[in-house]
């Protein structure tokens, strides 16, 4: 997968809340001791490496595979987006 995908996903990941309520928690959940990192990634100024490691414990931690954190990160997506219109 490709870097500037991973970078999408998480930030997705991180803003919708999907794992822990927010990205420091979300760090802490992982065993990640650089939750600013987490921030960086929100910010679009993590490195490659930081991005790497918090995919990799995040597929770890959940059991997950690349393509089952991307689907996961979609239907959380999309179910934000029609309670949206619903409550519009």
């Amino acid at each position: 997968m490709a870097e500037h995908d991973k970078v999408w996903f998480l930030k997705e990941l991180i803003g919708l809340n999907a794992f822990a309520t927010s990205a420091s928690t979300l760090a802490k959940n992982i065993g990640y001791t650089g939750s600013k990192q987490m921030y960086r990634i929100m910010n679009d100024t993590a490195g490659e490496v930081s991005i790497n490691r918090v995919w990799q414990l995040i597929r770890e931690e959940y059991e997950l595979t690349d393509d089952e954190i991307c689907e996961y990160v979609n239907v959380i997506s999309t179910a934000r987006d029609l309670w949206k219109e619903v409550r519009a």
